[in-house]
């Protein structure tokens, strides 16, 4: 047995029909259509939440403050009351990183093994 004819038999096992293949380029075009769909849906949701968010954190406080009410029953039992409401965010979240990574390197500490504790009162 040649070389060849080795290398002929080994490719005769690799060889793929033009079926599989077009059921393999089948199944990623489903794959790139349901991608398309889950990112749309995504968008959706974040758009239902936000003004889910904007209903709940914004309209129906205002409308209550303005009618003098602090709180009442819906028609199912459920309560509606006015709450504080507290919220906070880190902007320039890489910059606020480099800081502390900065802070505890000249501090000869490693960030790794130490713990950050943030206090922080009402003004």
């Amino acid at each position: 047995m040649s070389i060849q004819n080795l290398f002929e038999q080994d490719a005769e096992a690799f060889k793929v029909a033009d079926t599989s293949l077009s059921s393999v380029s089948a199944l990623g075009r489903k794959a790139k259509s349901l991608e398309k769909e889950i990112e749309e849906q995504e968008a959706l949701l974040k758009s239902i939440k936000e003004q889910y968010r904007k209903l709940t954190e914004e309209t129906i406080p205002e409308a209550m403050t303005e009618l003098g009410m602090k709180k009442f029953t819906m028609d199912d039992g459920s309560e509606v009351s006015i709450k504080p409401f507290n919220s906070a965010s880190i902007s320039g979240t890489q910059r606020a990183l480099r800081s502390v990574r900065r802070t505890f390197a000249s501090s000869g500490k490693s960030l790794t093994r130490s713990n950050m504790h943030v206090y922080a009162s009402r003004a």
